[in-house]
C-alpha cells in the first residue's frame, strides 16, 4: 500500500489517495477499422480507427479530503481503455504480387462517414393536477464512421461506431397565487437546458433497390446501442425561495447504457470512383429511459406533481459520403 499527501507541505493535509494492487502484466482487446491505400511497388498506407478495452485495472485505490465541512471521498481505478487513430505504412515483401482488377459495383465494401441534424422528441410528462411544467423539442446531432458489408442479393450489413449529442429542456413560468405564500413574486419560473452526449453503436441491414430508370434508393433497419458518457441532470434539480420550496424531484432514476431501434429511407448517388452520396431520413425510438423521475410542486393551493420520462427519440435527415473499397 502507497499513500501520498499532495499538500504534504502545509500542517494540514487537504488530500490524500492510496493505491494496491499495482499489475504489471495485463491484457486487453482492440478493434480496428480503416482504410488502405496501395502505393508504389505494392506497399501501403493505412488509416484506421482503434477502440481498445482492458478488462484487467492497472490499479485499483482509495482517495479522500480531510479538513473540509463535507465529505468527500471515493475508489479510483485505471484501465488502458482508449480511442485513436492509426497511422501505418506496409511494406511488400514479394515482388510479383499483382491484383485482380474487376468492375466496381454499387454493392461494393464501403466505409461511410455520416451527419446527422436531429430534432429530439421533447420530454415526456405524465402530470397530476395542474399542469404546469414544460418542455421544448431538442435540436441536437450525430457523427458516424461505418462499415458496410456487401452480402447478396443487393443486401448490406453495417456497423459503426459514433458520437451523439441530445439537448433537452425543462421549464415552468407562471403568476404565484394571490393565496399562495409565494405571492410576493409576480411570476415563478425556471428555466434548464441540458445536453447528453453519448457514445452510439449502430448495426444494421440495408436493402439497396435500383428503379427503371437506373436511381438508387435505399431502406434500411437496425440497433443501436447507446453509452451515456455524462453524469444525469435532471435529479439535481430543486427550486427554492427563501427557504420555501416550490419545486423538487422527489424520486430518481437513470440508465447508462440502453437501446434503440431505427428505420432509414432514401436516395443514393453514384460519383467518381464508385464512391457514393447518401440522403436518408431516420427515425429513431428508444423503449429504454435515460432518465425518470417524479416530480412535484410544493407549497401553491392546487396539486401539481407527476412522472418525467426521458429517452433517445428523434427524427432526422442523414448525409453520408461512402468510400468504396479497394
Amino acid at each position: 500500500e502507497v499513500g501520498y499527501d499532495i499538500n504534504d507541505t502545509l500542517a494540514a493535509g487537504l488530500f490524500k489517495y492510496f493505491v494496491q494492487g499495482n499489475k504489471k502484466n495485463y491484457y486487453s482487446y482492440f478493434i480496428k477499422a480503416g482504410l488502405i491505400k496501395i502505393t508504389k511497388k505494392y506497399n501501403t498506407l493505412h488509416l484506421n480507427f482503434v477502440l481498445n478495452y482492458s478488462p484487467q485495472k492497472i490499479g485499483t485505490g482509495e482517495y479522500k479530503f480531510y479538513n473540509l465541512p463535507f465529505d468527500s471521498y471515493g475508489k479510483l481505478k485505471q484501465n488502458i481503455n482508449y480511442i485513436g487513430f492509426e497511422f501505418a505504412y506496409g511494406l511488400s515483401m514479394t515482388k510479383n504480387y499483382k491484383i485482380k482488377k474487376t468492375k466496381k459495383t454499387i454493392l461494393d465494401n464501403q466505409i461511410k462517414f455520416s451527419l446527422l441534424p436531429i430534432v429530439y422528441k421533447k420530454i415526456k410528462f405524465f402530470h397530476y393536477g395542474v399542469e404546469l411544467l414544460k418542455s421544448d423539442p431538442g435540436f441536437g446531432g450525430e457523427a458516424t464512421i461505418s462499415y458496410s458489408k456487401h452480402l447478396k442479393n443487393n443486401l448490406c450489413f453495417n456497423i459503426g461506431l459514433g458520437f451523439n449529442l441530445q439537448p433537452y429542456s425543462i421549464y415552468y413560468n407562471f403568476e404565484a397565487p394571490e393565496n399562495s405564500i409565494f405571492s410576493e413574486y409576480k411570476n415563478l419560473k425556471l428555466s434548464k437546458n441540458y445536453t447528453d452526449y453519448m457514445l452510439v453503436f449502430p448495426l444494421s441491414l440495408q436493402k439497396i433497390i435500383t428503379s427503371k430508370n437506373g436511381h438508387l434508393f435505399s431502406l434500411e433497419a437496425g440497433i443501436k446501442f447507446n453509452k451515456v458518457l455524462n453524469s444525469p441532470h435532471l435529479g439535481k434539480i430543486c427550486d427554492i425561495y427563501e427557504n420555501k420550496t416550490l419545486f423538487d424531484i422527489t424520486y430518481y432514476e437513470t440508465k447508462k447504457n440502453l437501446y434503440s431501434i431505427f428505420i432509414k429511407a432514401g436516395m443514393i448517388k453514384l460519383i467518381k470512383n464508385n464512391n457514393t452520396l447518401h440522403l436518408n431520413i431516420i427515425l429513431n425510438y428508444s423503449p429504454q429511459k435515460i432518465e425518470s423521475c417524479d416530480y412535484e410542486f410544493y407549497n401553491l393551493p392546487y396539486e401539481s406533481c407527476g412522472v418525467i420520462e426521458n429517452r433517445v427519440n428523434y427524427i432526422g435527415i442523414e448525409f453520408a459520403y461512402g468510400l468504396n473499397l479497394f
